[in-house]
């Protein structure tokens, strides 16, 4: 599909590059976009989802009995990997249109399949993980297509239309009229989905062309993961840029062997596993002129994060035993630890929520 729909050859009338950088367009101007879920899914649970939803059952109790029926019956819409892949993220976030379409519906396993206490507890908590991952892809479209933070009633609405109804039109949510401060960050929104893909390259390629000021290079299919990150931060250097980046682990930083590198851009993964990882060396940052040019604001999930930008002091700090509580009281007294966990991604090890273990 891939191969049909982009002209990758030397020759191609249009360059690569500059059909990787009108996808967005295409995606936005569509009527409709179709996802083919070619995963099982349940029949049973989707018509018992489609009346509850119809009698506006609490979000609560419909997360609740949602998992507990999943336990048991993996062919749950949520699981499908087009809500995992990287770039199935642009197709689902640009439309205005969305629809699924079931190419496999199937009877429920659940009367069939028996479960000891510990494979039902490892079962739910991957299923949760799966789920909360559409769930964030949710929240990031309506914020994608609104200039609010939406609510929880919203977001679950939204939801049941996505995975239940089989249709999720923006047009439907008005209330999310678009905006040129909307809270909506794609760098942010693509770091906490987690997505994976199979040419580490497409980390850039599939996002950053959300960005207004990126211009995709030439000769980006012959560049690396790293060339290209490093090309696209460094896009955004210039001063009077709207965006700026701001590094969390720069290249001189790292004791490498054999090499003289003092380079203040980040550290950059050969071959990342996903895109939190991928992006977790940089925060690109929004610059405000009008205020101290030492700070910036980092827009996440529509929180304001400062960002100290320049004039950094490295100080040594000792790490014997006795000094363990002054770290304690420093990282207090200067961390908000609630932004750090909104901002984590729903796997990481920080949120406690991967459960796929082999055994207890």
């Amino acid at each position: 599909m891939d191969l049909s729909s982009l002209d990758q050859t030397s020759n191609a009338t249009i360059s690569i590059s500059d059909q990787l950088a009108s996808i967005l367009t295409i995606y936005k101007r569509s009527r409709c976009v179709k996802v083919l879920v070619e995963s099982p899914v349940c029949r049973d649970w989707t018509a018992k989802a489609l009346r509850a939803a119809t009698n506006q059952v609490d979000s609560d109790t419909f997360d609740e009995f949602e998992l507990h029926h999943a336990r048991k019956c993996r062919f749950m819409l949520f699981a499908d990997p087009w809500f995992g892949r990287l770039w199935t993220r642009q197709e689902g976030l640009y439309a205005t249109r969305l629809q699924t379409v079931l190419l496999d519906p199937r009877g429920c396993p659940r009367h069939d399949t028996d479960l000891s206490n510990a494979d039902k507890w490892i079962s739910k908590g991957v299923n949760s993980q799966q789920r909360e991952a559409v769930h964030t892809f949710v929240y990031d479209k309506l914020q994608y297509h609104g200039d609010v933070k939406p609510d929880s009633t919203t977001s679950f609405q939204a939801y049941l239309d996505l995975v239940y109804r089989g249709e999720l039109d923006m047009r439907n949510y008005q209330s999310l009229s678009v905006s040129q401060s909307s809270p909506y960050s794609p760098i942010d929104s693509a770091w906490r989905s987690g997505r994976k893909t199979t040419k580490p390259q497409d980390y850039v390629l599939a996002v950053f062309p959300d960005l207004a000021r990126y211009k995709v290079p030439s000769n980006a299919r012959h560049l690396s993961f790293a060339e290209l990150l490093h090309n696209a931060l460094q896009q955004f250097q210039d001063l009077k840029c709207s965006a700026q980046a701001a590094v969390k682990i720069t290249k001189g930083t790292l004791e490498i062997e054999n090499t003289s590198d003092s380079s203040m851009l980040p550290f950059v993964p050969e071959s990342p596993a996903n895109i939190t990882e991928a992006y977790d060396t940089f925060h690109l940052v929004k610059r405000f002129p009008e205020r101290d040019s030492a700070k910036y604001t980092l827009n996440c999930g529509g929180e304001d994060l400062d960002v100290v930008a320049r004039d950094l002091a490295i100080v040594d700090v000792s790490f014997k035993k006795e000094h363990a509580q002054e770290l304690v009281d420093l990282r207090e007294t200067s961390v908000n630890i609630g932004k750090h966990l909104i901002n984590c991604p729903p796997s990481g090890p920080c949120t406690g929520a991967v459960r796929d273990l082999e055994s207890l």
